[in-house]
């Protein structure tokens, strides 16, 4: 009885049929957008027993994008610590009352973590405590922070200034996942997800 090597490698048959694979699907690809849903269902599930439970003990009610990584915790709960730069590249926040956006962490303004632009210094400049919510820097007047005769962090104050402020009738916040291109929604999609994480290549005849 003769053997043979294979001839064609793991990573051309995880590839979709008309880009010339068999469709299937890398365990690790599934892995993260597995990992990703989890971390979609944090923001989106407040009522879910887990969700409460980690709420609760792990982020002891902070924000996820904020809280350190525990090494005593699970390997769940630090693979999906690990995966947050990669989640905040799928997720931004619609905000309509602020009460549940976090100013500093979550993308409400289309500029990414507001965080990664002032440091940990912006949060003083602004008068924005770091840990406070949208809601927190308005008034009935409207915004409430400071920076606008300081040189630090200038265009990132008249961005701010430029936003509609949070209103209690607009209604709750949503948040929202890439499904590609420009293209967010209120809603999670494994395979679009997928989609975006694995390796592309260009469609065979």
């Amino acid at each position: 009885m003769q053997t043979h090597k294979a001839k064609v490698s793991w990573e051309d048959l995880c590839i979709p049929k008309e880009e010339g694979g068999l469709g299937l699907r890398k365990l690790q690809d599934s892995s993260k957008t597995f990992a990703l849903k989890l971390i979609w269902r944090l923001f989106t599930q407040p009522l879910s027993l887990w969700v409460s439970w980690v709420n609760h003990y792990l982020l002891k009610y902070n924000s996820f994008w904020d809280v350190r990584d525990d090494q005593k915790s699970s390997w769940m709960w630090r693979k999906l610590l690990k995966l947050r730069d990669l989640a905040h590249e799928f997720m931004k926040v619609e905000v309509r009352d602020g009460k549940t956006c976090h100013f500093w962490f979550d993308d409400w303004l289309g500029m990414w973590r507001l965080i990664a632009i002032t440091g940990a210094t912006g949060t003083t400049y602004m008068g924005v405590m770091r840990h406070a919510k949208v809601c927190d820097a308005v008034t009935e007047e409207g915004w409430s922070i400071r920076g606008h005769r300081s040189c630090h962090f200038h265009d990132l104050h008249n961005s701010i200034m430029a936003a509609e402020p949070p209103k209690l009738e607009k209604g709750s916040d949503i948040c929202l996942w890439k499904h590609g291109d420009d293209d967010y929604r209120s809603t999670f999609s494994s395979t679009r997800t997928w989609d975006q994480l694995r390796v592309k290549r260009s469609k065979v005849e």
